[in-house]
């Protein structure tokens, strides 16, 4: 008795537990509520696929069979949708589809996949893989060359071949191009001459034959996604010209620069010349070369809205090119005259004005430049932009600077053509940078030393520069050292003043000890006291245990300047100056300034 009450109670109180419990599959008698998707929408680029699964589930998320399930597209010419019946879930817990884009144009397409009784929806928004628009080369077809640098040793390809010069880009009409869109053929920017949101001229800047890439363009969308910007685009490929200059150009005589020295280049209708337009010579591609022979910039003389005139500043032959004309309001580069890289002829221009010296071509002779009256005139100021003279490349002293003439000496001997700097032409108001003359300037040097200050080697033998007497005078000298006969020149000059004596040593060179080329000098200031004071190794020398000349520094400084102590009136000062070179090549000019405060 007492075993089976044990059983009986177990049982009952079993009973009473199963009574109290809640039922799993109660809430699963209402139905699927609900059909969920892997995602909602997906951007696709035309030939590619993603895959979408679909999931079917109870109130409380429980997964229910898809048996059955259903997916379709709402537009057939922008997407495929293709069930997977060859891999199906165990139980068909889900269904997938793939959906593969099968348009070029771009466009939005829903698709809605159904199963028990629920449907879903998901956004596939189709992108082109390739330019959706059209992309087609105008103008008058011309001849152009290819050239391709094949790998070492085998030679370049040259490909000829016959094509406008204009890239006509124009867009579907669900896309446009942003104010910033950009067309690059190849590696080479483009040069955009219009574009009105839908369509795109271009021109290239060379002869290209390939796919162009179209970048910064928007496709419309629609109220679901909005506008969706497109990085870049390849179009299909196009052969296209080095774009060409339509207006005309002609080489002739100026009555300044003489025969075959002035280019006249006239636009034609719908060009324009702006503050930026220049023209070239060069730019023709050599075969076998990695990169265009630079252009050389001619100079500018005259310019209206169609009419440039320029001249060379050397003898050139080549290809002409007008960079910076304005087709329509856009400027436009590397515009190539003719339908082939025709060749120009244009002769070197030589400074108008005359060149003379007033000796025999020594160092230290005056070398006068004047201009043609009316015709040229020279830069006298701000400082920055002054004219200046170099004789062979070499800079010069300048004496003396107008309108209309310099002097000018030179900084060592050579033989080369005078260089004028901002050499400005009346009647075109224009400022040329630079102007050579047509032959040579002879500078030469005298073998026993300067020819301008013979024997002030030493101290007995110093030349006389005068005197200062009062506030604000100033003694300038110009003068010559060289190695071999002259490392050292005396100077002296008479104080009728009490006061301070500035000096100032000016010098060809950039202060470098041992250069033959560029020499530093040094300057050293004695008086009979200081000389007394000093007790210089050999009397009579103005050493630099004399000096007085302070704040100056005897080691490459360039230039030398200082200042001297109060000098009593009546003195008789001692300016020596001395070189440090390497060799008998050795030889510089320089200047040399007393002045009283």
């Amino acid at each position: 008795m007492k075993r089976q009450s044990k059983v009986l109670l177990a049982g009952i109180l079993a009973l009473g537990a199963f009574a109290c419990f809640n039922d799993p599959t109660s809430d699963l008698r209402n139905g699927p509520a609900q059909l969920r998707l892997s995602r909602a929408a997906a951007t696709i680029i035309n030939g590619d696929s993603i895959a979408v699964t679909g999931t079917l589930v109870d109130a409380q998320g429980n997964a229910l069979p898809t048996t059955g399930a259903t997916w379709t597209v709402d537009d057939p010419t922008l997407v495929r949708v293709t069930v997977d019946t060859l891999n199906p879930a165990p139980g068909d817990i889900f269904t997938r589809a793939f959906v593969t884009a099968i348009s070029n144009q771009p466009g939005v397409a829903v698709i809605t996949a159904t199963a028990g009784g629920q449907t879903a929806t998901f956004h596939a928004t189709v992108l082109p893989a390739t330019f959706p628009g059209t992309a087609a080369v105008t103008g008058t077809p011309g001849a152009d060359t290819i050239i391709i640098n094949n790998p070492a040793p085998a030679p370049p390809t040259v490909v000829s071949y016959t094509a406008g010069d204009t890239l006509v880009v124009t867009a579907p009409a669900n896309v446009t191009f942003a104010n910033n869109a950009t067309v690059t053929f190849g590696t080479n920017p483009a040069m955009i001459v219009s574009n009105t949101g839908t369509v795109i001229k271009a021109l290239a800047r060379a002869p290209y034959a390939g796919k162009v890439t179209i970048g910064n363009l928007v496709y419309a969308g629609n109220t679901t996604t909005g506008p969706i910007a497109i990085a870049s685009i390849k179009t299909d490929s196009i052969i296209i010209e080095h774009a060409r200059w339509r207006g005309t150009q002609a080489v002739t005589a100026d009555p300044n620069f003489g025969a075959n020295t002035l280019l006249t280049v006239t636009a034609p209708a719908g060009v324009t010349f702006g503050t930026g337009t220049t023209v070239a010579i060069g730019g023709t591609p050599v075969i076998g070369a990695t990169a265009a022979v630079a252009p050389v910039n001619l100079i500018r003389l005259t310019q209206t809205a169609t009419t440039l005139t320029a001249i060379a500043p050397s003898n050139q032959t080549g290809a002409l090119l007008i960079k910076g004309a304005l087709i329509g309001t856009a400027a436009v580069d590397s515009l190539r005259v003719g339908t082939a890289p025709l060749a120009v002829t244009i002769t070197k221009s030589s400074f108008p004005g005359t060149v003379s010296q007033t000796g025999t071509g020594t160092l230290l002779d005056t070398v006068t430049i004047s201009v043609v009256a009316g015709v040229d005139s020279f830069v006298t100021g701000p400082a920055a932009s002054v004219s200046n003279v170099t004789i062979g490349g070499r800079p010069t002293f300048v004496l003396s600077r107008s309108k209309t003439q310099m002097k000018v000496i030179a900084k060592a001997g050579l033989t080369g053509p005078a260089t004028i700097s901002n050499v400005v032409i009346v009647a075109a108001g224009t400022v040329i940078p630079s102007l050579a003359t047509s032959g040579n300037v002879v500078v030469t040097t005298s073998p026993s030393g300067e020819p301008n200050d013979p024997g002030n080697q030493s101290q007995a033998t110093a030349t006389a520069l005068g005197t200062l007497s009062a506030a604000n005078d100033s003694l300038v000298v110009f003068g010559v050292m060289n190695f071999s006969g002259d490392a050292r020149d005396y100077y002296s000059f008479l104080m009728n003043t009490t006061g301070t004596v500035s000096v100032q040593l000016d010098f060809y060179g950039t202060g470098v000890t041992g250069d033959d080329t560029n020499p530093d000098f040094d300057v050293v200031v004695c008086t009979a006291a200081s000389e007394a004071a000093g007790a210089p190794a050999i009397a009579g020398t103005c050493d630099y245990n004399s000096d007085i000349l302070l704040n100056v520094a005897s080691v490459s400084n360039q230039p030398e300047k200082g200042t001297t102590p109060s000098i009593a009136a009546g003195t008789t000062v001692f300016v020596r100056t001395y070189s440090y070179m390497a060799s008998n090549a050795g030889i510089g000019t320089y200047r040399l300034r007393v002045k009283t405060p």
